[in-house]
């Protein structure tokens, strides 16, 4: 009786919800040479702040050729990389806050169809332990690439003869 009852509440980030989603600018099947546009977007769904925050985000040297990056990004060689002092937001992540990167490349003209092109970008924090993947939130797997299939163009040719004024082709 009339003890105090001490309970101690930790405050966390939590960014697991963050996602990552490909669009072909336009519009229409991933085809080579069109462009990709992947919006990462991190998400606290936590109680505590999300500091010195690092993306970074390899794409396939076999099948992208990186374009632009968007919100302070900078590029080696294939991989995109944001971190707070390219990305100040990235620096002090409130909890219900959300930022979104954008990294637009090109598919190389030399993926065959019917390749599978996956992707998925890993993100850490100072407030975190290891590090957390984003999830394509198109799919009900939880933490999983973001996929699409390349479609290349087939091309089929017809060819026809008229013989002008009648007669027999032999």
């Amino acid at each position: 009786e009339g003890d105090a009852t001490i309970g101690i509440v930790e405050a966390m980030p939590v960014l697991s919800t963050s996602t990552k989603v490909a669009t072909d600018e336009n519009g229409g099947v991933f085809a080579p040479g069109d462009v990709v546009r992947y919006d990462i977007t991190l998400t606290n769904t936590g109680n505590g702040r999300a500091r010195d925050i690092t993306v970074s985000d390899a794409l396939s040297t076999d099948a992208f050729l990186v374009e632009e990056v968007l919100q302070g990004g900078a590029v080696s060689g294939n991989v995109v990389t944001w971190n707070a002092d390219s990305t100040p937001a990235l620096a002090d992540l409130a909890p219900g806050d959300t930022i979104q990167l954008t990294v637009r490349a090109r598919i190389r003209s030399i993926v065959a169809d019917g390749t599978l092109v996956s992707n998925q970008a890993n993100i850490q924090s100072s407030d975190l332990e290891g590090l957390v993947r984003t999830d394509d939130p198109s799919t009900p797997a939880a933490n999983d690439a973001t996929n699409f299939v390349v479609s290349a163009p087939r091309l089929v040719f017809e060819k026809s003869i008229i013989i002008d004024g009648g007669g027999t082709f032999l």
